[in-house]
């Protein structure tokens, strides 16, 4: 029960706290009133002064250094208790109750976070708990330490408390005037309440604003309040600065954004100087990185890197798209090629209506990225612009990839038929330069197949999940509806391989067949021979110069014969596209229900069905398209195998001249060094050639160190500093990965862990396949595996449309796949893109080492 005060205190309204005496009213009170005074929107308040403190611990009795918790136990005096509900009357509840010492906001010294602040304060009993765990708080070890290391007028721990009405924002944070070498404001916001962003409990969005001038929608880009409201804080941060004389060291200012406006919470000086964040950016192993698998050697990248950045150009041009000041969009680091995510993000956010994190399912392989709705956009000159640009895309595009497709072949027939060591360096060269336009051609309008089967398939998950069909018939609707399409290349060749394989199986000379037909020779030779003709072109990996194709090297090819012949034999195999029409069935039966479903919603759907024919059209075109990505990149491929040809021949060329020790060296010379050195004189110096020497062995010295260290997951660069590398933790027993659904199915069994297609014998019917990278190349191991999981790749990966073509459940994008252990029991389930690591491998004990944290290491770039 209350106790008798020595004497009468009052609580002092917030507008006249500026007025009152420094030992009554803390520094952060004295600031908020002097604000509210010249009409900043600050809550209305009451100061409880020091005075009501003192006058507490004067009741209280526990001496001039008491325990916390004999204050938060002591009793309230009648007087303060009377103080208290008076203040509480006048503002309303609920309320948020915040400690004011003396110590705190003062210009050497902030306290920030010392001191106490109790929000959600609704009735009187709450009020006394909540002032007195403030007073509380003053001597609490972190209060105790600040006054050691601090002292100051208030070196007894006298605290005023501050009573404001709650607010309930839908954003709240910091600003900062000042930061430390530049001219920018500061601003951290988080959506909601603003608690867990002062405490560390959550990563802010942060934004940092010129002092005067137009806001660029590229700086507020995240931001969780209106554009109008951060021009209207960066208005009021700055008086708030003029106003408390901060001048160059600016002031720290607590904000919260409701419905009725902004509202200032504190406002302090800032007491050591802020730093700009330095600018991170975060490099994924992506799409790239299927066709690239290892470190790219010179050649390689300096014929694709041009014709990458020479196609992104055109698109920005066609599309009048701003330019994107930044680091880019693709680096190599230890030679191996990586996305910045954060690119494609702000390339997106220049499209009208397209959410900005669109690719991160679609080709970063992250989870996110699916589920952002999709806007109708505005009117403007850009989003008709772009309208006109897909429509011309879209407008026959079946039929001009067909001609296109038809035209490739016949050129490339023709320069395929020219006897390359018959030709001069000139007319050598010059096949290079059209072998490359058929290379450039293909990668564009493969680029526009992905665009326009990327853009069906993604409408369609929005469509599906707009109108509750996703959730009333189970998740990965898109992929089983689109599963079995049919016309991929890959799978049918696939499926021709296993065909061989059947001949191989059913021939009574055995192995002894096989052995024969790695020499060439016997029955099933010519229908191998064939197979190379057309599949010849294609190998793990595929965009790397010199890595040997198949043509080249059918090792591979011999190793998957042998797997299926034994699978053959004991009826574990299945054949691909055995069930594609079973596959097909079911989709479209699953089309029916999803079209029954749409229905039921609504009387206007019944009678005008614009979401059915919505549905069928973009899954007609979903299917329709899937196959161009993979096709127009099948026809690159050959384009690309030619290339490797022709520059084999240039370093035979160069051997004979002195200059290269061998063909192959070739790979380790840049395009435009190639050319140079074919079109010098026959004979070039001796510096020339020892240099041009030099640099191969160099080069390939640091190629073997880069293929020799794991590859990162991502990279996190931050100028100024080495790189660090994030690598994947190592899943142990019971673990769950969590990636890409790419094609769906659920299946259990043993994990096969294969580093390269080189250990496709390892391999049994109805193992999980892991890999860190699943491309084109391994696609001929996907009718044996029960289910496929790769670390990196997304739902328009190459290795993904085949899964869903062939019906094998596939899992992408799980960080840390590589590392689960060798023959563990997994649970891949490719409707919700999980991997269950559900019993260590037989004998292993407790199985494999597990629970480890991502690691991160700071890292040279090699």
């Amino acid at each position: 029960m209350p106790v008798s005060a020595p004497r009468t205190v009052e609580s002092i309204p917030l507008e006249a706290a500026h007025r009152a005496s420094p030992r009554e009213v803390g520094s952060k009170a004295r600031n908020l009133g002097l604000l509210r005074a010249e009409g900043l929107p600050v809550p209305p308040g009451r100061v409880v002064p020091a005075a009501a403190w003192r006058a507490f611990v004067a009741a209280a009795g526990v001496g001039p250094d008491p325990a916390p918790e004999a204050l938060a136990r002591a009793a309230l005096p009648e007087e303060l208790d009377a103080c208290l509900r008076q203040a509480a009357e006048d503002l309303g509840y609920p309320l948020a109750v915040r400690s004011a010492a003396l110590e705190e906001d003062r210009a050497e010294a902030s306290a920030a976070g010392v001191f106490r602040t109790v929000l959600g304060v609704e009735d009187r009993a709450e009020l006394s708990v909540a002032v007195r765990a403030c007073w509380a708080s003053s001597f609490e070890p972190a209060a105790r330490a600040y006054r050691t290391a601090h002292g100051g007028p208030a070196a007894d721990g006298a605290v005023s408390v501050l009573l404001q009405r709650l607010l309930r924002p839908r954003a709240a944070g910091v600003a900062f005037t000042r930061m430390e070498g530049c001219g920018e404001l500061l601003v951290e916001a988080v959506p909601g309440s603003g608690a867990l962003l002062v405490d560390g409990g959550v990563n802010p969005v942060r934004l940092r604003l010129p002092r005067e001038g137009p806001l660029d929608g590229e700086l507020l880009a995240g931001a969780p309040l209106p554009p109008e409201a951060l021009a209207e804080l960066r208005a009021l941060a700055l008086r708030a600065e003029a106003l408390l004389g901060a001048g160059a060291r600016g002031v720290d200012v607590e904000w919260a954004w409701d419905d009725a406006g902004l509202h200032l919470l504190q406002a302090r000086p800032i007491t050591r100087p802020v730093r700009p964040e330095a600018v991170r950016t975060r490099w994924v192993a992506a799409n790239t990185q299927e066709a690239l698998l290892e470190p790219v050697t010179p050649l390689t990248w300096s014929l694709l890197e041009p014709l990458v950045e020479a196609g992104r150009r055109d698109l920005f041009a066609a599309a009048g798209l701003e330019e994107i000041e930044g680091p880019g969009y693709m680096r190599l680091f230890h030679g191996l090629p990586y996305f910045n995510p954060d690119y494609f993000r702000r390339f997106l956010r220049q499209i009208p209506g397209l959410p900005e994190d669109v690719f991160d399912a679609l080709i970063f392989g992250e989870a996110g990225g699916r589920g952002a709705a999709l806007e109708l956009p505005e009117p403007s000159a850009r989003a008709l612009r772009l309208g006109l640009l897909a429509l011309g895309a879209r407008l026959g595009a079946r039929e001009r990839f067909e001609a296109f497709q038809r035209l490739f072949d016949l050129r490339l027939e023709l320069l395929r038929r020219r006897r390359l060591d018959r030709l001069d360096d000139g007319a050598l060269l010059a096949l290079r330069r059209r072998a490359t336009d058929l290379l450039e051609g293909a990668l564009r309008r493969h680029v526009v197949g992905t665009a326009i089967s990327g853009g069906a398939y993604l409408l369609l998950e929005r469509l599906l999940a707009a109108s509750g069909a996703e959730a009333t018939l189970g998740g990965g609707l898109a992929a089983r509806l689109t599963a079995g399409a049919s016309g991929n290349a890959l799978a049918h060749a696939s499926a021709e391989l296993w065909r061989l394989g059947e001949r191989l199986a059913r021939d009574p000379a055995g192995e002894a067949a096989l052995e024969r037909l790695a020499l060439g020779e016997g029955p099933h030779a010519a229908a191998f021979r064939r197979f190379l003709a057309r599949h010849g072109h294609r190998c793990e990996k595929e965009a790397e110069l010199a890595e040997p194709r198949w043509a080249d090297d059918p090792e591979v090819l011999l190793s998957v014969l042998r797997s299926t012949a034994r699978a053959v034999r004991s009826g574990e195999g299945v054949p691909p596209l055995a069930h594609q029409e079973e596959r097909a069935r079911a989709a479209e039966a699953l089309a029916r229900r999803v079209s029954t479903h749409l229905a039921r919603l609504g009387a206007v759907e019944r009678w005008l069905p614009w979401r059915r024919a919505a549905f069928r059209a973009l899954l007609r075109e979903a299917r329709r398209y899937a196959p161009y990505r993979e096709n127009l990149k099948d026809r690159a491929l050959r384009a690309l195998h030619l290339l490797r040809r022709v520059f084999l021949e240039a370093g035979t060329r160069l051997v004979r001249r002195g200059l290269l020790d061998a063909p192959a060296d070739v790979f380790y010379l840049e395009l435009e060094e190639v050319e140079e050195a074919l079109a010098g004189p026959a004979s070039s110096p001796r510096a020339s050639r020892d240099d041009l020497r030099e640099r191969v062995r160099a080069r390939r010295a640091r190629r073997e160190l880069q293929r020799a260290r794991p590859a990162p997951t991502c990279i996190i660069e931050v100028p100024g500093r080495p790189p660090y590398e994030v690598h994947g933790r190592t899943p142990g027993e019971r673990a769950v990965l969590e990636g890409v659904g790419v094609a769906c199915g659920r299946v259990r069994g043993v994990a096969r862990v294969l580093r390269s297609t080189e250990e496709a014998a390892r391999l049994a019917p109805g193992e999980v396949l892991v890999a860190r990278v699943v491309n084109a190349g391994w696609t001929p191991l996907f009718h044996l595996a029960g289910a496929v999981v790769a670390e990196v790749g997304g739902v328009l990966s190459h290795g993904a449309i085949v899964a869903r073509e062939l019906g094998v459940p596939a899992v992408f994008g799980a960080a840390g796949a590589s590392r689960i252990p060798e023959g563990a029991t997994v649970l891949v389930d490719g409707d919700l893109g999980l991997v269950s690591v559900e019993a260590p491998p037989p004998g292993s004990g407790t199985g494999a080492r597990g629970g480890e944290e991502a690691t991160a290491s700071p890292q040279g770039t090699g």
